[in-house]
């Protein structure tokens, strides 16, 4: 590559992103590029600079799908989500494409997307990912309200004890707790060690070995 065309490697312009620099006879630097839905592309660097060229062409064959649901609470819903995973400019970007959740590939249609979903059963409900730490996919979404989602991220908070750092579904099933109950100590600002190793009325046995355990004790 000449050392006056700008290095691309690795840059993401919309759904493309830059794998390699390829020969071109004319002035203007050609980059091989792949595209979330998985086919590749050639593109000049001044169309992915300028926004002229932001997918392999997949973006603007679903613009013109007529599957007639354009204006739809469920394409609202399917657009903010290849946004917030694809587009770094979007907002929450950091927390979802920027932390490298992705969309599966089969979803990347909004057809398929909603042969999957179907219609949102009520006004006031989004898509909730079951395992926050895998990407939208069939099986891991679900239709939830925002009271669900709100308790979903409380159960899957991160907490650091006896030197370990894990979730707290994953320290209440060691412990023998229900992820309730130990969110609601944390609410109710407990301390990280004593929501987990305070037993419960019946498990106090149980709980007392399993922090033993932990403990070294």
């Amino acid at each position: 590559m000449h050392k006056l065309v700008k290095d691309e490697h690795g840059a993401i312009y919309g759904r493309l992103k830059v794998l390699a620099h390829v020969a071109s006879p004319g002035p203007d630097a050609m980059w091989r590029c792949v595209c979330t839905c998985g086919r590749t592309t050639i593109v000049s660097g001044h169309s992915l600079r300028r926004g002229a060229t932001r997918s392999c062409g997949c973006l603007q064959r679903e613009r013109a799908t007529r599957h007639g649901r354009s204006h739809s609470p469920e394409y609202s819903v399917w657009s903010a989500m290849m946004s917030r995973c694809y587009n770094h400019r979007a907002r929450g970007y950091a927390y979802y494409g920027g932390r490298g959740i992705k969309v599966c590939r089969r979803w990347h249609s909004f057809a398929l997307f909603f042969l999957d979903m179907g219609e949102r059963p009520g006004p006031k409900l989004t898509l909730e990912r079951i395992d926050n730490r895998r990407g939208y996919c069939p099986g891991n979404v679900v239709w939830a309200t925002s009271r669900e989602q709100a308790r979903n991220r409380r159960r899957n908070r991160m907490l650091v004890f006896a030197g370990r750092r894990q979730p707290l579904v994953v320290w209440a099933e060691e412990l023998g707790l229900r992820p309730g109950t130990l969110a609601a100590r944390l609410d109710r600002g407990w301390s990280t060690r004593r929501a987990l190793t305070t037993p419960v009325p019946g498990h106090a046995q149980a709980i007392a070995a399993a922090c033993a355990k932990l403990l070294g004790a």
